[in-house]
């Protein structure tokens, strides 16, 4: 819901309901000012200021996060109501030192028998923890005679006990078997805490509409490629210590065209302030978003983008983005602002040049492995135009505390806590934000960068068995297999019980040539978590790279049975029945994985194999051109296409899949030698 930009209350305004005397209660939230526009969650109660009557703090999804409401009831001095409250103490034997259970029973002079109770409970309303002072109300009683504590642990314990000798708008602590109250007194000092007004302030008429989103946690910029104005593929990278402003805009986009004639305009202030500009039109790609954000509507003609470049005489850098540079981008947009909506143009971002602390990813693995450099971190993301003033506003803002960055980011005015604890928390919680941004570039099989955000995870949270667990999947998949076998020792030492981290260092094994190896970590990760996923799979194909098809077999029927909804698994389930003469069967599992998995080009290759065999041919070319189409670079697909043409009789067509298999593999033997018979063919029939 959050994804979709849905709030979980419905947009409604928060309620405040007062007890009319144990009947009815009536709707008070306008008179007692509670009733903010909030998302709000949790509520707590508590004496804050200490005078007497009970003060309310809110948490919010939204901004602000945190509100006082201080209660302005009058003092039994101006004629308000009396009070009284009590700390509880517990002996710490049978009853726990904050004596969380106990049952307070108040009966005060005038009272005519009633008796004010509450208990004492840890944790109250949704995600609350109300003070642990009971405070009681008295309206205007002035005197308690006696005050009962029902310790927990029952009367058998005897632990009800009777305190004596209050009065009344004071404070007291009230200890287990002491049976004497104690008055307590306010230290000196005031909590400073100031009347703040959290209204969301009001934009210029010439920038609304556009957002801006300065970053917290400061993000390494991944590998990323442009096309340069003379069309050459550069690397995306903040120069010579300067801050780069990258621009994404489009030739049919009215606001890019005026943002892009801003920075003209203004070229003295921004080169004086040393910002470099980097302006890359999105024209011509097939997520064209001249018209809004990525979707629908057809590409433009990136002719125009140089045009509309050189009539505004742009004095900074320019170029196109290619789909992965935006994706990149995207990635980064995604791991920063929860609701993910595609970008739209313009977007601008801020690259800080200067590299995270010595340690962290961006400035190169210090076990080996991939390293983006001196590409620099993203600092700011502005959607929709932003003003030269803005950016160069937050030049500085990569350099400051990461209190202070925190402060700028905040959208309302506020106050923040300033404390050690709350600072590592902060930071913790970027760091998780920041692994789940590296797991899904990981997904999207961009594993060098996801390496170099892992790494930045662990510079903050060392001790994070996980992240070190898929920094090491991450380097196997490079062929790093050394540094990954150091962060997977790591994790292993960190947590001995994780199955998946044996399983990884299988995978590592395996690329170091040790299968031997390898099948004793996928059983020990087996061990550890019988279910695991994947291990019966990679065990299965350690038994068919040996020869031992039966083997195979029964391990890729465990995955099979353990895991149903695999695609991979019924794939490679399906490749081993047809090695072992099974076709039938073959071809029920492929037709699975087929349907689980459409844009899985080995299964399509596989089912086309199975079909052949079974005398399917026209099915057989079918899939053999689907796999074709979803992995161009698939030389075996080709190979078997071309197989298909030769048996009916299509030469010419052949020829031409066979020529395209040894161009992507010059080495395939099999292609070669097919190649050679359908020329032979052919020249004998004079065509």
């Amino acid at each position: 819901m959050v994804n979709e930009g849905r709030s979980w209350s419905g947009r409604e305004r928060n309620n405040c309901f007062l007890n009319t005397g144990g009947v009815r209660f009536a709707d008070i939230s306008a008179a007692s000012g509670l009733d903010f526009p909030d998302d709000g969650r949790a509520a707590a109660l508590s004496d804050w200021d200490q005078d007497g009557d009970v003060d309310l703090w809110i948490s919010n999804r939204n901004a602000p996060r945190l509100r006082w409401m201080r209660n302005e009831s009058p003092p039994p001095s101006a004629g308000g109501g009396h009070w009284i409250a009590f700390r509880l103490r517990g002996n710490g034997a049978t009853t726990n030192r904050d004596a969380i259970g106990a049952r307070v029973e108040v009966f005060a002079v005038g009272g005519r028998g009633r008796r004010l109770v509450r208990s004492l409970r840890a944790g109250e309303g949704f995600l609350s923890q109300s003070s642990k002072w009971l405070h009681f109300g008295l309206g205007g009683l002035t005197a308690v005679e006696m005050v009962a504590v029902t310790w927990p642990g029952g009367p058998r314990n005897g632990t009800a006990e009777e305190f004596r000798g209050f009065e009344v708008d004071r404070r007291y602590d009230l200890v287990q078997g002491s049976g004497r109250a104690r008055e307590w007194k306010r230290p000196a000092g005031r909590a400073a805490l100031a009347e703040a007004r959290s209204e969301p302030p009001a934009e210029p008429a010439e920038t609304s509409g556009s957002i801006r989103i300065p970053l917290i946690a400061l993000l390494p910029l991944p590998t990323i490629e442009y096309e340069d104005a003379a069309g050459l593929r550069r690397p995306l990278r903040a120069e010579n210590g300067r801050p780069l402003l990258v621009n994404l805009w489009a030739s049919r986009c009215a606001p890019c065209l005026e943002e892009l004639a801003e920075f003209a305009k203004k070229e003295n202030a921004i080169r004086a302030a040393g910002l470099d500009v980097l302006a890359l039109s999105v024209d011509g790609l097939a997520t064209d978003r001249s018209a809004g954000p990525v979707g629908p509507g057809g590409p433009s003609d990136p002719a125009a983008a140089r045009k509309a470049v050189e009539r505004l005489r742009f004095p900074f850098a320019f170029g196109r983005a290619g789909e992965g540079l935006v994706q990149a981008f995207q990635y980064l947009h995604d791991g920063v602002v929860v609701l993910r909506r595609p970008l739209p143009v313009p977007t601008s971002f801020l690259i800080d040049p200067r590299s995270p602390p010595e340690g962290s990813a961006a400035q190169g693995p210090a076990a080996g492995g991939p390293t983006n450099g001196t590409a620099g971190r993203l600092a700011a993301i502005y959607k929709g135009r932003v003003t030269v003033e803005t950016v160069i506003e937050d030049i500085s803002h990569a350099s400051r505390s990461r209190r202070e960055r925190f402060i700028r980011a905040a959208p309302l005015p506020g106050s923040t806590i300033g404390h050690e604890l709350t600072e590592r928390a902060a930071a913790v919680e970027d760091a998780k934000g920041q692994f789940q941004l590296a797991v899904e570039m990981e997904r999207a099989g961009r594993a060098a960068d996801a390496a170099v955000q892992y790494r930045e995870v662990l510079r903050v949270l060392p001790d994070f068995a996980e992240a070190h667990n898929n920094l090491g999947l991450a380097l196997s998949r490079l062929g790093s297999f050394a540094a990954a076998r150091r962060a997977l020792e790591r994790a292993l030492e960190l947590k001995p019980t994780f199955a998946e981290v044996r399983f990884n260092l299988g995978i590592v094994e395996e690329g170091e040539g040790r299968p031997e190896r390898a099948a004793v970590r996928y059983r020990e990760a087996l061990d550890l978590k019988s279910g695991l996923a994947g291990a019966h799979e990679a065990l299965g194909l350690l038994h068919a790279r040996r020869g031992d098809l039966r083997a195979a077999r029964e391990e890729f029927e465990l995955e099979v049975r353990l895991h149903p909804g695999s695609a991979s698994a019924r794939n490679h389930l399906g490749l081993a029945l047809l090695d072992l003469g099974a076709a039938a069967e073959a071809r029920l599992q492929l037709e699975e994985a087929v349907r689980l998995d459409p844009r899985l080009a080995d299964a399509r290759n596989n089912l086309g194999a199975a079909c052949r065999r079974l005398g399917m041919i026209e099915r057989a070319e079918e899939e053999y051109r689907e796999a074709i189409a979803l992995q161009p670079s698939f030389a075996e697909a080709h190979n078997n296409l071309g197989a298909v043409l030769l048996r009916r009789g299509k030469l010419a067509e052949a020829r031409a899949t066979f020529e395209r298999a040894l161009a992507i593999r010059p080495d395939f033997a099999a292609a070669r030698v097919n190649l050679d018979r359908v020329r032979a063919l052919l020249d004998e029939s004079g065509k």
